[in-house]
């Protein structure tokens, strides 16, 4: 809770220091009562694992969207908490396979709490997106934004946590 008793969202609260509150809420769009439930998936340890499919993205499609520093919020979440002041483009019209890059590009972001985020509405990746399950370090080694931990995750859902 903020200091206005409003619930901070998890997206919101990557972007702030344990010290800051912020002022705003952030606002999700409306999910029709015609679709199932959210839900975060985990392993057998507990983890969360989002599914990844970064393979199925071309390459350049993936720098192309990356390049034109898009907001995450807006375009992810339904809108940016930050608007007025914010430094990324809301203009776009984005396809759904855009859509579906830029969410790939999001989870390139490591989440602040990890394996552990209950939060279903979490833009941010979990596990490192460049490792693959059993192996404890990826190309790009200790300079990895990722923290250890978040390598070699096993990707087997067992658990299901609706929300």
């Amino acid at each position: 809770m903020s200091g206005l008793g409003v619930p901070l969202s998890t997206a919101v609260a990557n972007k702030l220091s344990p010290t800051e509150t912020p002022d705003f809420q952030v606002v999700r769009p409306k999910v029709p009562s015609s679709t199932s439930p959210k839900a975060v998936e985990r392993n057998k340890y507990g983890q969360r694992v989002d599914r990844l499919d970064f393979k199925s993205i071309p390459r350049d499609d993936l720098n192309r969207l990356k390049k034109l520093k898009l907001c995450n919020y807006h375009f992810l979440l339904g809108e940016c908490p930050n608007e007025e002041n914010c430094y990324h483009d809301h203009d776009r019209k984005l396809s759904r396979q855009e859509l579906h890059i830029l969410s790939a590009i999001a989870r390139m972001t490591p989440c602040r709490f990890g394996l552990d985020c209950d939060d279903v509405e979490c833009i941010y990746g979990h596990r490192c997106p460049q490792s693959e399950p059993g192996k404890k370090t990826c190309f790009r080694g200790e300079t990895c934004r990722f923290d250890p931990v978040a390598h070699g995750i096993d990707t087997n859902i067992v658990k299901v946590t609706k929300i």
